[in-house]
């Protein structure tokens, strides 16, 4: 069993779609250290339908039905945290990709692993449909639990929506104390797909969280989020 740590990141994208290039430049400066403090473990949960992720590698130019997506700007998004070093020594991370039902992308592990290759490519989320938000959420803290981590954090990014928001709203505000029984933070990141619904259901879990209307400030958002979940 691990000893960490738990971190869970909860992004949810919000804020209207705009078509731009993937971001390159790292959001946090390299470190050849860890951060000061216990380790953390890291669950992030992102959504996976094919919409939001993007299939513009896949369909061809003048489609109706290509669209940028955010798969490019979160990955850009992971590799620059360094996360190795941003987060204490020690910490570790999993992912969680959230369609019809939820699934690990990541297994928990050494945070070495959650790099932005390890969330797959475009070709792994072509005619996937659904954000069962929920479920991604649940799976989440499961990977949590695997864990001796007193730190939790969860970061879910997506477009804060599930395919219900009436029942996800009700069945969030349950969770709510589990979370906190476990010592698991939430933070969320949301940015709003082309055809996202303009609302919201993460806000129940995480009232501050973050919106980007461009996938290039991605790994700002993330940066920021990182930095208040694991000050020392």
């Amino acid at each position: 069993m691990l000893r960490l740590a738990p971190l869970v990141l909860l992004v949810a994208c919000g804020g209207s779609p705009t078509t731009t290039t993937t971001a390159t430049t790292p959001a946090l400066p390299p470190s050849n250290h860890a951060a000061a403090g216990p380790p953390v473990a890291l669950a992030l949960v992102f959504a996976g339908g094919e919409v939001w992720v993007g299939n513009d590698d896949l369909t061809p130019e003048g489609d109706p039905s290509r669209f940028l997506g955010a798969l490019k700007g979160l990955e850009a998004a992971v590799d620059g945290a360094d996360l190795v070093h941003s987060l204490p020594a020690g910490s570790g991370g999993t992912a969680i990709v959230y369609v019809e039902s939820a699934t690990v992308r990541v297994p928990m592990g050494a945070i070495d692993k959650l790099r932005g290759a390890a969330l797959g490519t475009q070709k792994d989320y072509y005619y996937k449909q659904g954000t069962n938000l929920v479920a991604g959420i649940e799976l989440a803290q499961l990977e949590l639990d695997k864990t001796n981590a007193t730190k939790k954090v969860l970061i879910v990014v997506g477009d804060g929506n599930d395919t219900d928001n009436h029942t996800a709203k009700a069945r969030l505000a349950t969770l709510q104390p589990q979370l906190a029984a476990a010592n698991t933070t939430v933070f969320a990141i949301m940015y709003k797909g082309e055809l996202s619904d303009p609302t919201n259901v993460i806000t129940v879990l995480a009232p501050d969280a973050r919106t980007v209307t461009s996938v290039t400030e991605l790994p700002l958002a993330l940066a920021k989020v990182l930095h208040d979940c694991c000050k020392p």
